[in-house]
């Protein structure tokens, strides 16, 4: 075990450092741990004047900044952040049935979105055209795209995920119910567990 854990730590070494830009996005997760526990906050949180704060720092952060590198960018989505981590809702349009949808469907999309996006880049469009399209007609393929990434990720999030997750509890209880059998058997046999 001690052999595994040091060519575990010597793999780790190797591996390049992080750049910071790639860290820092965590910060606004931390604080939001923080700031979550804090009642007064939590209670601000939800008003009205938070969500125009929130929806604020968003919009400021999409519209001024080119890219989420910026100090100044991070800091108005990690604002934004910890409001809605403290329950806002965006004046009720995060808890509206559509956004708990979208919610449920959103590992679908996550994975889905890659490969629809390298289908129509690569093989509906061509590489070649795909790199002279303007930014405008870029953005109107992508919003083209949505339609179908949604129905596909609803499909998928129906017909996989929703029955594997209510089927979760019985598997669980099955796989425990087999590995005790299995613990039980070389505990009695005088076997170690590992």
């Amino acid at each position: 075990m001690a052999g595994i854990v040091s060519i575990a730590n010597t793999m780790g070494l190797a591996i390049p450092q992080p750049q910071v830009h790639h860290v820092t996005p965590f910060l606004g997760g931390i604080t939001a741990s923080f700031f979550v526990k804090w009642e007064p906050f939590r209670r601000f949180a939800v008003t009205n004047v938070s969500s125009f704060i929130s929806l604020g720092c968003i919009v400021m952060a999409v519209v001024s900044y080119p890219t989420r590198y910026s100090v100044a960018c991070l800091f108005l989505l990690s604002v934004a952040f910890v409001l809605i981590a403290c329950g806002n809702t965006l004046f009720g349009a995060l808890v509206s049935p559509v956004s708990r949808t979208l919610g449920e469907m959103a590992y679908s999309v996550y994975l889905l979105h890659g490969i629809a996006l390298f289908v129509t880049f690569y093989f509906i469009i061509g590489i070649t055209e795909s790199r002279s399209l303007s930014p405008l007609l870029h953005w109107l393929l992508i919003v083209g795209v949505t339609p179908a990434l949604i129905f596909g990720s609803f499909v998928t999030f129906r017909l996989i995920e929703k029955p594997a997750m209510r089927n979760s509890a019985t598997v669980t209880k099955w796989l425990r119910t087999r590995l005790s059998i299995r613990s039980n058997g070389r505990v009695a046999s005088g076997l170690p567990l590992n």
